[in-house]
């Protein structure tokens, strides 16, 4: 009994300590997925929040195919997201500072992926968001956002580089939150609202 006690104390310190001084637990609220949006994850022991800081993402759940353009707004544009993404109060899907987008495509042909963002800009603050883009762990290269309002982005995909399941892989480096530049309430990072994406050849 005594032995069971003293690790059923030090599991109890171990817990609460990494809840108490580790980011890591405070993130998985939102990562993969918003906990308000997906509550079912407060009962996967695969992902226990304690752990938050020492296990790699779960595998996406479903690999949606992306045969026409998808719209953020809709229900069915959720699986695509995978990690690094919230929603904003109307709604709108940001990116935080790391993000993927996973995806099947009907054939492995080189294809283009166009994305329809908003950018993140605050004058004087945040003049612009780079995106450094990984197609399954190859880099394409990168992306300057710093225009004001939507703009359509392409993503050149390479044949070489696609495979029956896609993951691309967004940094933002830049990425802020609003409370921390003084320019608004939210303290979760943000760099762009992902609008649509669609592919083309």
């Amino acid at each position: 009994q005594i032995a069971l006690g003293s690790l059923l104390l030090v599991a109890s310190m171990f817990i609460n300590t990494l809840g108490a001084t580790s980011h890591a637990t405070w993130l998985w609220n939102q990562r993969p997925k918003g906990i308000d949006e997906h509550p079912e994850r407060l009962w996967d022991w695969r992902q226990p929040q304690f752990l938050a800081g020492y296990l790699p993402y779960p595998p996406p759940p479903k690999i949606p195919i992306l045969e026409s353009r998808i719209d953020f707004s809709s229900p069915e544009s959720e699986d695509f997201l995978w990690h690094g993404w919230y929603r904003g109060r109307d709604g709108e899907v940001w990116a935080e500072s790391n993000a993927a987008i996973v995806f099947r495509l009907p054939s492995t042909q080189s294809a283009v992926l166009n994305l329809s963002v908003v950018a993140y800009l605050v004058p004087g603050k945040i003049d612009a968001q780079r995106v450094n883009v990984t197609l399954n762990e190859h880099r394409l290269g990168e992306l300057m956002l710093n225009e004001i309002g939507s703009k359509v982005y392409s993503i050149q995909l390479p044949a070489q580089f696609l495979k029956p399941n896609n993951t691309l892989s967004l940094q933002m480096p830049e990425a802020k939150a609003p409370l921390a530049i003084g320019a608004g309430e939210d303290p979760r990072l943000r760099s762009f609202n992902l609008q649509w994406i669609e592919t083309g050849n």
